[in-house]
């Protein structure tokens, strides 16, 4: 293939790229070989040149993904769209807003009844029941009907079997029969289509991401050295998602070599959690995301300067997906951040915790959006990365030690520069007038810090003891997300909007139903055997209140029946069907996903109650045991362990709660898969990468329970295909060093299967054999009684 030449596009004005540019692609074989090595032109008018095309770039990105989530784009000009919607009916009702379902809902449901009204009151036409009511001596078809509007009540009173009683049918017309079964079916058949729709259509994981919050701004500044790009996300609710991972692409406007322009051209970024090693995160609390702007990132080449004269040229679309834990539905939660959304030199608050009165630490979410400058180590308006990164790198000298107050709680650090680090009063205090004392060193700092309890983040039930506060229009977001709230909420609770919402319900129709009868004068006419009532038997509000009751709940009892006397009864009649059907489905859905959800399948998975360091063929591990009790065993089982505590960055920023990443696999299994046919024991080395390289047993009581180690087991129900997640954590005191697990004692039960000894699943032992060595102390007399102590 030979070498391709140098094209020119020349337009007739100089300097410009129309927005309709187009490429073309010049074979080098259809060039003249007299032209090669040379330059080729292509004139024409409608062509830029391909240098000039910057002013493409340099046009403003219109939002993709707006903050709220909504993609920003809207399908035109497709071929047989309605025909293509119309084939998948069911997700097309499930994707309009409500009042087009319900209005297709009543559609449907008047057709049917008007469709079999016809075909009742043509039986009843040619069998004469129509021209001989009232005689005493014919025998009807179906007895009470001498109109339309009578066979139009009596379709939809068969169809919900309603049966007030007023309207039957009897053995004298076989075509009535068949047509009576033949609406009977058609009605299960609708109520079942509608049901499950209600259902579906509630418990759409779509209106659960109203729970999940991003920052409104992401920040740029310095995170352990490295420049790096960050975003805050966070779950409102108790019952967080499972499998949670997060992605970001960076979107802009892109010119290729041969002038091809692409609208949305997308680059990966890669990101990770605080201290996570990979896209999974857990939700247990507000989790900062951190994209490290290396020399592969697309960010690589931002500076201060082009977040405010880029013009909102790019665009960062972040996306956290998982499984709802209620419905086991997968969830998408978006969002998107331009760069006059992208603050430089900030960071974010810290969310002020503290323990309520029930001991729960309170995330105080009116300072999750907030940030605060932090100066950074460079030239923030220069436009040489490389002189950056020769700042950063090459220029690193070695930090010095930091002097603060030792009684002073009121400081925050701020990164000055890659020499030193300098404390920044609190805004409350004035520094003039703080008393002098005794100063501390970084070392103590960090001392100080890891030393002090937070508090347990995951009980040993798994609870995550942490809630919201001051969350902006927090009962707004719960009720748009009503069924998953319902079914958060304790049952005493939920059978409480039950009630209400019943009882609402029939109120509001009996209220109706009485001001029709009221105004056609039956409640003042009751007893007059020369009226003709709208409803018979009706003489109060209480009495419209049971007709109510019996209408919705299709009880009939036969007393209350309706006529055709009035027209709008018979709508309201109507209406109340439907909205009988949809409360029922509602309701019975409710029901079902509440008693089926996979959370409280976690009661049967079972943690050991306290972990325990010790040899493993010449290894120091951390170890703790899981058993699932049921022989119905979880599928597809996966194991996390996350070593949590507080740090301090080179920066001098304060993370309350940085997770790191322990590797850990089943007993012979070295991956995060493991199979629970048994109780197994979950092992995590402890290597020079590991977070735990430096404990001792005697920091496992000098740390006065300043970290913990949160274990999470995720798996599949098999009776109902839903994800579970089963949660528990160890604290310093709760890890024995030295000891090893009781084996469970097996027999051969008489049935022939062998039986585990749950009564020693939580039992240790001390053995000198299993004990690490102790590099910090070499009284191995010492490190045993500290053993058979604890």
């Amino acid at each position: 293939m030979p070498k391709s030449d140098k094209i020119e596009l020349k337009t007739g004005k100089e300097k410009s790229c129309a927005s309709s540019l187009e490429c073309v692609h010049i074979n080098p074989k259809g060039v003249d070989s007299s032209s090669m090595g040379s330059t080729v032109s292509v004139s024409t008018a409608n062509y830029g040149t391909l240098t000039d095309c910057s002013d493409i770039r340099r046009r403003k990105q219109d939002r993709a993904v707006s903050k709220e989530g909504i993609c920003n784009f809207v399908p035109t000009n497709v071929e047989r769209q309605g025909r293509k919607f119309m084939t998948d009916i069911f997700t097309t009702l499930l994707e309009v807003r409500w009042r087009w379902t319900l209005f297709i809902f009543c559609i449907v449901y008047f057709g049917s009844w008007t469709i079999f009204a016809l075909i009742w009151y043509l039986i009843l036409y040619i069998h004469g029941d129509i021209d001989n009511y009232g005689n005493a001596n014919w025998q009807p078809c179906i007895t009470g009907i001498q109109n339309f509007t009578s066979a139009f009540l009596f379709s939809v009173e068969t169809q919900h079997t309603t049966g007030y009683g007023f309207y039957h049918l009897t053995e004298l017309c076989p075509s009535a029969v068949i047509l009576f079964c033949i609406q009977s079916i058609v009605g299960v058949i609708l109520e079942g289509l509608m049901v499950g729709l209600v259902f579906v259509k509630m418990s759409r994981a779509k209106k659960r991401s109203e729970t999940i919050m991003f920052s409104k701004n992401a920040v740029i500044n310095m995170r352990d050295g490295i420049l790096c790009f960050m975003f805050r996300v966070a779950d409102m609710r108790k019952t967080h998602l499972l499998e949670a991972h997060v992605r970001a692409q960076f979107v802009k406007k892109r010119v290729t070599n041969e002038g091809e322009v692409i609208a949305y051209h997308q680059e990966e970024i890669d990101v990770g959690g605080d201290g996570e090693k990979d896209d999974k995160i857990l939700l247990f609390w507000p989790t900062t995301v951190i994209h490290k702007i290396t020399d592969s990132s697309p960010l690589r080449d931002i500076t201060a300067a082009d977040l405010h004269s880029y013009n909102n040229l790019f665009e960062i679309i972040v996306v956290l997906e998982g499984i709802v834990e209620s419905t086991g539905l997968t969830l998408q939660a978006r969002s998107s951040y331009l760069p006059s959304e992208i603050l430089w030199g900030q960071r974010f608050e810290n969310l002020t915790s503290c323990k309520t009165s029930s001991g729960l630490r309170a995330i105080d979410y009116a300072l999750f959006h907030e940030t605060y400058p932090a100066v950074m180590t460079f030239d923030e308006n220069t436009q040489e990365k490389k002189k950056f990164k020769s700042v950063r790198k090459d220029n690193m000298e070695p930090k010095k030690k930091v002097e603060i107050l030792s009684d002073d709680t009121n400081l925050k650090c701020v990164y000055i520069n890659p020499i030193a680090l300098e404390i920044e009063d609190s805004p409350k205090e004035n520094k003039v007038n703080r008393p002098r004392k005794r100063r501390s060193t970084l070392a103590e700092i960090k001392s100080t810090i890891y030393q002090k309890n937070l508090g347990r983040a995951v009980s040993k039930e798994g609870t995550c003891n942490f809630v919201p506060t001051h969350v902006e229009k927090q009962g707004i977001k719960y009720m748009t997300d009503i069924f998953t709230t319902l079914l958060e909420v304790k049952w005493r609770w939920t059978l409480f909007a039950f009630c209400c919402v019943y009882f609402g319900s029939w109120l509001f129709f009996s209220l109706n139903w009485y001001a029709i009868l009221y105004y056609h004068g039956d409640t003042v006419n009751f007893g007059n055997t020369n009226w003709e009532p709208c409803i018979t038997g009706i003489q109060n509000f209480t009495s419209a209140f049971l007709f109510s009751v019996e209408t919705q709940q299709t009880t009939g009892y036969g007393y209350y029946h309706l006529t055709e006397q009035c027209p709008p009864a018979t709508i309201i009649f109507c209406i109340q069907s439907i909205a009988g059907c949809i409360l029922e489905g509602w309701m019975v859905g409710l029901v079902f996903v509440k008693m089926s959800r996979a959370k409280k399948r976690s009661a049967t998975i079972m943690f050991s109650k306290n972990a325990v360091i010790s040899m493993r063929d010449g290894i120091k591990c951390f170890m703790f045991r899981v058993a699932d009790m049921r022989t119905n065993h979880l599928l597809q089982v996966h194991v996390r362990a996350q070593l949590v505590r507080r740090r301090i960055t080179m920066e001098g920023e304060v993370i309350d709660y940085h997770p790191e990443e322990l590797e850990v696999g089943g007993d012979g299994e070295w991956k995060s898969n493991i199979l629970m046919f048994w109780p197994t024991i979950v092992l995590h080395k402890i290597t020079n990468s590991s977070p735990l390289r430096d404990i001792t047993a005697a920091d496992l009581n000098l740390y006065n329970n300043s970290f913990e180690i949160i274990v999470v087991l995720e798996g599949i129900v098999e009776a109902t295909g839903s994800m579970v997640q089963a949660r528990s954590s160890y604290l310093p005191s709760e890890i024995l060093w030295g000891h090893r697990f009781e084996n469970l004692t097996s027999c051969k039960a008489r049935s022939g299967y062998t039986a585990i000894d749950y009564l020693l699943f939580h039992n240790t032992f001390s053995s000198p054999a299993v004990t690490p060595p102790d590099e910090n102390d070499n009284s191995q007399e010492k490190m045993k009684h500290e053993s058979e102590t604890r």
